[in-house]
């Protein structure tokens, strides 16, 4: 009989995010575990009764029981409340009626849930962290210091970590702040680094050329671009790269953002003929990205963001494009520095930025970019590896 795991994902597996992250993997998982997925869909995504029921229809040919609770965004602090209450009442009924055996938690609001059935149900607990979640929120001015919602989901964050079975790391710099935690340095805990993988032949690179035109340099910017994200400077960096190059053009994948995104073209005077903005499927992203000539993100570097691994490294990699980021982003700048595949600014002064502007265009006249790139997602970004790796961490667990 097949080992019951339950796993529980604050994000839903309708949405961009937890396709990649969540359904990826549970996908990868199903074939030697019975997995209960647990997760919260947002209401416009279960309105959509024809992915809905693709979606429902493909969690049963994977042989995955899918339950998929709904997401409640406002008022914040009570709709999460709720979205709790209602996940430890559901999660109590599965362990039960599914004997399940292990709780794997993605992030903080599911390890809300799954800590209850660690303390009364002694089911063994996955803390997967993805990061220093309530610290995110204070960087983003969601929290404040000396509120005490701050400070319950810290407390709630140290229950996790002492009580987890199990704790998985995007990078190796978060597992380094976890263990310099005061109450974790007597602490005997697993604990694993995972970073966020790619379905590597989901994005793979075109090497036939296709018919991209190759006079017109493409860079795309995917995912949002809002919280944490450095949107502003990113603008600023593309509008340094047009003064070397005219032609270049913006390519946004993007989702729910796009009159934000166009109100700030205008406001950095860059013509809305030069970007194309999309929303596409998850299974499209890497049909979209292989046209591009880099990818762009930059990120606040804040303490949560060292246990913060980017899914859009990964899927650039995989894709055969190179990269431009900054310093203080997870393992980013270790994984791209010296492998030239891409630039990792130190700062954001025009200077700089025109430095990584020329060194960016050096980069992608190399003919072996390509196949570097790829090797380099193979290494550190493998959906397979990712998967086998929590199959290990499930059989130690029993």
């Amino acid at each position: 009989m097949a080992v019951s795991v339950l796993y529980i994902s604050y994000d839903g597996i309708m949405e961009p995010i937890g396709a990649s992250q969540v359904w990826q993997y549970v996908k990868g998982l199903a074939g030697e575990y019975a997995v209960i997925l647990l997760t919260y869909e947002k209401p416009e995504d279960l309105q959509d009764r024809k992915r809905y029921s693709a979606m429902r229809d493909e969690a049963r040919a994977r042989n995955v029981l899918w339950v998929a609770l709904l997401y409640h965004k406002t008022p914040s602090l009570l709709a999460t409340l709720c979205d709790i209450t209602t996940g430890i009442f559901v999660s109590f009924y599965l362990c039960l009626a599914r004997r399940i055996q292990i709780v794997h938690a993605r992030s903080y609001i599911a390890s809300s849930v799954a800590l209850w059935l660690k303390l009364i149900l002694r089911k063994k607990f996955i803390f997967d962290m993805r990061g220093f979640w309530a610290d995110e929120r204070l960087e983003i001015g969601q929290f404040n210091i000396r509120s005490a919602v701050y400070r319950i989901f810290k407390w709630f964050e140290k229950r996790f970590l002492l009580n987890a079975d199990c704790i998985v790391s995007l990078t190796l710099s978060g597992a380094k702040e976890i263990k310099k935690l005061s109450f974790m340095k007597d602490q005997n805990k697993r604990l694993a680094v995972i970073p966020t993988c790619v379905d590597l032949d989901l994005f793979k690179p075109d090497f036939s050329g296709g018919s991209r035109d190759k006079s017109v340099f493409t860079v795309a910017i995917v995912g949002n671009i809002k919280g944490l994200y450095l949107f502003d400077e990113m603008l600023d960096f593309f509008k340094i790269l047009t003064e070397k190059l005219p032609s270049a053009k913006l390519l946004f994948l993007n989702r729910g953002e796009h009159a934000f995104i166009r109100e700030k073209l205008k406001t950095h005077d860059i013509p809305l003929q030069s970007a194309a903005i999309k929303e596409v499927e998850h299974s499209r992203v890497g049909r979209e990205i292989v046209h591009a000539d880099a990818g762009l993100f930059f990120i606040k570097p804040t303490f949560s963001k060292t246990a913060s691994m980017p899914t859009k490294l990964g899927e650039f990699l995989a894709c055969g494009i190179p990269c431009v980021t900054n310093y203080g982003i997870g393992d980013t700048e270790s994984i791209i520095e010296g492998s030239r595949i891409g630039v990792v600014l130190k700062g954001f002064a025009r200077q700089q930025k025109e430095n990584a502007a020329r060194e960016l265009f050096a980069v992608t006249e190399d003919k072996e970019l390509k196949n570097r790139c790829r090797k380099k997602a193979e290494e550190y970004f493998s959906l397979k590896k990712g998967v086998s790796s929590y199959k290990d961490i499930y059989r130690q667990l029993l």
